[in-house]
């Protein structure tokens, strides 16, 4: 209020705004001082009835610590107008000057910034403070500047104090709360009738103050409490209009029965004046703390019922715009309220269910079941959380979350119940599937972990192999013949983990989804007898037949991916060769012309130990093996079947069981989408090959001739440096080595070669970096990439940073070198 202005942006002393209220207060002091002099008992002005004192009062706590200056001043002129020494009037002007700034300080720290006629604690603090002790400091230094300046000698202090005294408290009551009223900012906005009203009130109230201090009244009236007839209409100002019609009718009756009384008029007239002015003062001051109590009163009420109002409002809001289905129901469990939500639930009208209960509203068994929650949370006088089927009017079954508790009236008399309930069916349809998301992933786990273990088998079994052959071939004792024979073996080993190292890459990207199966022609019967070519000798060393059978005529040439096709007829037949013990494999091929693309079908059957019904459901899951147990009598990871139908779905077909019987065999059914030229002929081939024994009769393949070849090889492994090395320059190359990428790239600087082999993981600067600084530099020599990151992104990754070709290792050297002649001629022919 006053203290905010005073501290935070008001009128400083250079505004206009500032000069303004400053003329305007002294003008306004000097005026209302007339009127105290008009009351004075005291040739030195001391008056019973002293308005300026709570004009004074009434500015300092509006506007601030800044009014003092403008107090002193007022004080000063009106004083030195009315006859006053120099001595007294400075001596008068300081004391009511610290009077109204004792009492503005009194009411910002008793109060605070709140209004103080608001509620009756800070109205009763400011008639403590402002009003009571701050008015006995001004009058104890008024009446002391008069009895030392010998104007008042005529009078006692104790007398003349207590006139001073009760003249300031008198302005402070009537004028200060009137200014206060006034200058604060009205709630409500005025209309015509209201100001009509107002108009008439302020006409009745004058009237019946001058009809009681006047002595309108006939003879014979006079000796009866007329005075009484100011209550009502102070009554009716005060509940109408709040603070401001209350204060200004205390204002108004008070200057009419001042003057009145002064005049010789009205029930408080006495014969002497001061009599007559001290019964006055008894009257309106007991009258004004009565009615200003009462307009604090109306405005607490007022201020409580607009809360109220704003709060039944705000949960009015809240509970019809929950999202939860509210309701509340009396102790025989009727309802006697129930939000939107919970009519949107149940499609009814307010009307169709106020008043009903639960047997109006739902099925006989949920009624009963409501009914018994109800009871419960009554008799036990604790909240209910349980959980329950709802059937919807639909139909629909959900399940909802329910919060039950009991209502109580203001006595504390359990009265019914309160509850809420919301869906929850969603967060059960998802702990569901949580559950059987934990069930598959602990199965996944313990499949993984068996896999693991059998996998660690498999992968040391050739590692073993390879191993023990590396230190046989040392013995002194080996002949060169035998040494050949371990390298073979050797050989077969680490193309044996390479498999299936690449069988476990390969169901890593299906799982992925990031398999690209290509699709390019390429000679059916041609991969037919790769496939039994590399399959004969494992048939021939368990003294199996192994028969291809054609079942009709084939196309030459088909299109689709061969490398996936020659790896499931891998997994497929050796599965079954491995499995079988005696007798033969048969594998029959066909070709579906009647479908839109062709369809490549082949039933490889064996003559094996069969699948038992129970472990035919373990066939094609990842990681599980049909014997699982430690002491399995056939190797293998478990990934075959898996593996061979994932690739065959990429292709567009399937693998599945045709058929199996334990003890006499299996048929497993491939099927392959693919696609042939019209051109294409097809030939008639009834069974090929003949016989294992009788081989096939490649020619033998030549990987190329490097002589002449400059090659740049980078590479930070020394056993890889001396063998790749070795078969670059045994087949004719010649050959220079970089540690890192850094000196490869400081190599390639100083000379031209006809090809780089980049590893890719190297110290200083990588495979990948360095590639893309020979790029960026124009190098444009073919740069194959070697690593053994395997996967298909690696080998998009590499080429995208600027290789031509791509090796994985282990580097087998009829690869190495048949990519090196691929790339590296063409090099050296520019």
């Amino acid at each position: 209020m006053g203290q905010e202005s005073a501290t935070k942006g008001g009128p400083t002393l250079r505004s206009s705004q500032y000069w303004l209220r400053g003329v305007t207060f002294v003008v306004a002091y000097v005026l209302t001082s007339k009127l105290g002099y008009y009351f004075a008992l005291t040739p030195s002005g001391v008056s019973p009835i002293w308005p300026p004192a709570g004009l004074a009062l009434a500015c300092t706590i509006l506007h601030g610590y800044s009014m003092l200056p403008t107090v002193f001043v007022g004080v000063a002129v009106a004083h030195a107008l009315s006859g006053m020494s120099a001595t007294a009037t400075i001596f008068t002007a300081f004391g009511n000057t610290l009077e109204a700034g004792l009492g503005a300080y009194l009411c910002y720290h008793l109060i605070g910034k709140a209004n103080p006629l608001d509620r009756p604690r800070e109205l009763s603090l400011f008639l403590i403070g402002p009003v009571l002790l701050s008015t006995m400091v001004g009058a104890i230094i008024g009446v002391s500047a008069l009895m030392l300046t010998g104007e008042s000698k005529a009078f006692s202090f104790v007398s003349l104090w207590r006139v001073w005294w009760l003249g300031d408290i008198f302005g402070d009551l009537v004028v200060a709360p009137f200014m206060l009223a006034w200058m604060h900012r009205p709630r409500s906005e005025w209309h015509f009738r209201r100001a009509i009203e107002a108009a008439f009130l302020v006409v009745l109230v004058f009237g019946v103050s001058k009809l009681v201090f006047y002595d309108w009244l006939p003879p014979g009236y006079g000796h009866y409490p007329i005075e009484h007839l100011c209550i009502p209409v102070l009554l009716w100002a005060t509940f109408r209009f709040g603070r401001r019609g209350c204060t200004t009718a205390i204002l108004i009756i008070t200057t009419v029965a001042t003057l009145g009384t002064v005049s010789g008029f009205g029930p408080y007239y006495q014969g002497t004046r001061i009599e007559s002015i001290h019964l006055l003062q008894l009257f309106i001051g007991t009258t004004s703390i009565t009615m200003l109590f009462v307009a604090a009163v109306r405005v607490q009420h007022r201020s409580a019922q607009i809360r109220l109002k704003e709060s039944e409002a705000l949960y009015e809001a809240v509970v019809q715009n929950l999202p939860l289905n509210i309701f509340r129901k009396d102790k025989d469990g009727r309802v006697l309220f129930a939000n939107a939500y919970y009519l949107q639930t149940l499609r009814r009208e307010l009307h169709e269910v106020l008043g009903k209960t639960d047997f109006d509203l739902f099925d006989l068994d949920l009624a009963e079941k409501y009914r018994r929650d109800d009871e419960i949370v009554m008799f036990s006088q604790h909240a209910l959380h349980t959980v329950e089927k709802f059937r919807a009017p639909d139909g629909t079954e959900l399940y909802t979350q329910v919060c039950k508790v009991p209502m109580k009236d203001r006595h504390g008399n359990t009265v019914g119940t309160i509850g809420a309930f919301w869906d929850i069916t969603d967060q059960k349809r998802i702990e569901s599937q949580l559950r059987e998301a934990k069930q598959r992933a602990d199965s996944a786990n313990l499949a993984k972990t068996k896999f693991l273990a059998n996998m660690s088998h498999e992968m040391r079994t050739p590692l073993s192999a390879i191993l023990g052959f590396v230190e046989r071939m040392a013995l002194p004792e080996r002949t060169e013949a035998e040494r050949f024979a371990d390298a073979a073996r050797i050989g077969r080993s680490v193309r044996n983990l390479t498999e299936l190292i690449d069988d476990i890459l390969d169901l890593s990207k299906i799982e992925a989804g990031k398999l690209k199966p290509e699709k390019i022609d390429f000679s059916l019967l041609q991969e037919l007898e790769d496939v039994y070519f590399l399959l004969s000798p494992q048939a021939k060393d368990k003294r199996l037949n192994l028969h291809f059978e054609f079942l009709g005529p084939v196309p030459v040439t088909i299109n689709t991916d061969p490398h996936r096709l020659r790896q499931i007829l891998l997994n497929i037949i050796g599965n079954a060769l491995k499995f079988t013990v005696n007798g033969d494999v048969r594998v029959q091929i066909s070709i579906d012309r009647n479908d839109p693309n062709d369809l490549l079908r082949i039933l490889v059957s064996d003559s094996g130990c069969g699948i038992c019904h129970k472990k035919k459901k373990q066939l094609f899951q990842p990681f599980v093996q049909a014997d699982s147990s430690t002491t399995r009598k056939y190797g293998g990871t478990g990934l075959g079947l898996i593996l061979s139908r994932r690739l065959a779905r990429a292709l567009g077909g399937d693998v599945t069981l045709a058929q199996s019987i334990p003890g006499i065999g299996s048929s497993f059914e491939i099927t392959i989408r693919c696609t042939h030229d019209k051109s294409t002929p097809f030939a008639e081939i009834h069974e090929f090959p003949r016989a294992y024994d009788e081989g096939i009769n490649l020619p033998p393949r030549d990987p190329g001739d490097l002589t002449g070849l400059d090659i740049l090889l980078a590479e930070d492994g020394p056993d890889n440096q001396e063998l790749i090395r070795f078969f670059l320059t045994s087949s004719g190359a010649h050959v220079d080595v970089a540690q890192n990428g850094q000196e490869a790239l400081e190599l390639a600087r100083d000379h031209r070669y006809d090809l780089v082999l980049m590893d890719i993981q190297m110290p200083v600067v990588d495979g990948y970096s360095a590639t893309r600084s020979l790029r960026a530099m124009g190098y444009n020599v073919p740069i194959v990439a070697l690593t053994a990151h395997a996967m298909v992104e690696d080998k998009d990754r590499c080429l995208n940073a600027g290789c031509n070709g791509y090796i994985t290792k282990p580097v087998f050297r009829d690869t190495l070198i048949e990519t090196v002649h691929q790339f590296g001629r063409k090099s050296a022919a520019h």
